[in-house]
């Protein structure tokens, strides 16, 4: 049974990324979280969407990128949610408040940036979920350039040092951090997860009317239910 997008966007926000997390590194997807230090500007803030990719780097005036911003943001895909790797740029906040407004306008849900942003508080007020690696005020014209988009890119990781991250893959970011689910078992994820999060639900009980840990564990096994998938 496929399951829409709005529909898949909606259960997977009703999820947490801890779930996803370990669903994905029990079919045998163990990388797939990023940096811990990609964090939400602000608390609570929530996003599920498939991934709209975006590379970038460091401007270089010997050989500038050709790519057109302008035209990046005009090909947004509704519902999508921007994941810019920055290729190390670290010193200026590419993403502000007209980056954050351009996006909603083309109804993307949010923004991961491996990297920094500006206008926290301009980007908060406007509800659009971003996660980011730093706040700064350093401008970015001169500093920084988009060379591409809609084609892999690598995050930095938290297994790994990288975490490759295709368009269409799914995101779900929270105050735990951000996983991506890719596109291949995007379904498989969120029912096993679904799962899991009932049977968490049930040891919490257990644990909470006094019963011993162990045996709460030893009667509601949380991973009985997932199966392995074969990796392309």
């Amino acid at each position: 049974m496929s399951i829409s997008l709005d529909e898949l966007i909606a259960r997977y926000e009703r999820l947490g990324t801890a779930d996803v997390y370990d669903i994905l590194d029990q079919m045998g997807y163990p990388n797939q979280a990023l940096s811990s230090e990609i964090r939400a500007l602000a608390p609570n803030m929530l996003v599920a969407g498939p991934a709209y990719t975006v590379q970038g780097r460091s401007y270089r005036a010997d050989a500038p990128s050709q790519a057109s911003s302008y035209q990046m943001f005009r090909e947004i895909v509704p519902q999508s949610v921007l994941i810019m790797a920055m290729d190390g740029h670290r010193i200026s906040g590419p993403w502000g408040e007209n980056s954050s407004i351009s996006a909603q306008m083309r109804g993307a849900r949010g923004a991961v940036l491996d990297g920094a942003t500006r206008d926290l508080n301009a980007i908060v007020a406007l509800g659009f979920s971003t996660f980011a690696r730093a706040v700064t005020p350093v401008f970015s014209q001169g500093r920084y350039e988009i060379v591409s988009w809609q084609q892999p890119i690598k995050m930095s990781g938290q297994v790994q040092s990288e975490v490759t991250v295709h368009p269409g893959d799914f995101v779900l970011a929270d105050n735990d951090g951000v996983v991506i689910i890719p596109a291949a078992v995007i379904q498989d994820v969120l029912l096993a997860a679904e799962r899991l999060a009932e049977i968490e639900q049930e040891i919490r009980v257990g644990l909470r009317s006094g019963q011993d840990r162990e045996s709460v564990y030893m009667r509601l096994p949380k991973f009985d239910h997932i199966r392995k998938v074969n990796k392309p």
